[in-house]
C-alpha cells in the first residue's frame, strides 16, 4: 500500500536550491519575451478599440484573448520573481520595481477583462453608459501601456 502525500506544485518543484544566475537569466528572458510579445499585441488592440463606432463583438473577443495572454505572461514572470528562496542572491534585492509593476499590471488587466466582457454585450449600443464603459477601457489600456513600457528596460537591467 502506498502512502500519498500532498505536495504543493509550484514552477520550482524540481529545484531544491537557489537557481544559478545563468539559469535565472535564461528563464527570466523567456518570461520577458512572452510578456513583450503580449504587450505588443495589446498595443495593436488599443488602436482597434480606439474608435467605438466601428467596434464589433468579435473585436472585443480578440481584445479579451489578448489581455488574457498578457495576464498569463505577467503571472508567469511574477511567479519567477516572487520566489525569492530560489533566486540568485544578486537578483533578490533588485527585483522590487519589476514586481511592483507586474502586480499593478495584473490588477489592471483583471479589471480590463471585466470591462471588456461587459462592453462586448453592449458595444453596438450608442448609450452614455456604453461611452463611459469605452472610456474606462481606454484608460485601463493606457495604464497598461504606460506601466508595461517600464518592465522591459527594468528587466534587462536585472538580467545584466
Amino acid at each position: 500500500m502506498s502512502v500519498e502525500t500532498n505536495q504543493f506544485h509550484s514552477p520550482f518543484r524540481n529545484i531544491s536550491k537557489q537557481m544559478s544566475i545563468g539559469n535565472f537569466r535564461q528563464t527570466a528572458n523567456a518570461h520577458l519575451n512572452k510578456f513583450c510579445l503580449a504587450y505588443q499585441d495589446v498595443e495593436n488592440i488599443r488602436r482597434v478599440l480606439n474608435d467605438p463606432r466601428s467596434l464589433l463583438p468579435s473585436d472585443c473577443d480578440t481584445a479579451l484573448e489578448t489581455i488574457e495572454r498578457l495576464q498569463k505572461s505577467i503571472q508567469l514572470f511574477n511567479s519567477l520573481l516572487d520566489a525569492s528562496q530560489y533566486l540568485p542572491e544578486p537578483v533578490i534585492s533588485s527585483r522590487y520595481s519589476i514586481l511592483f509593476s507586474l502586480h499593478y499590471l495584473d490588477e489592471v488587466s483583471y479589471k480590463l477583462l471585466l470591462l471588456l466582457r461587459t462592453y462586448r454585450e453592449v458595444c453596438l449600443d450608442s448609450s452614455r453608459e456604453t461611452e463611459h464603459l469605452h472610456r474606462q477601457i481606454l484608460r485601463n489600456l493606457e495604464a497598461i501601456m504606460e506601466t508595461g513600457e517600464k518592465v522591459e528596460p527594468a528587466s534587462q537591467a536585472l538580467l545584466k
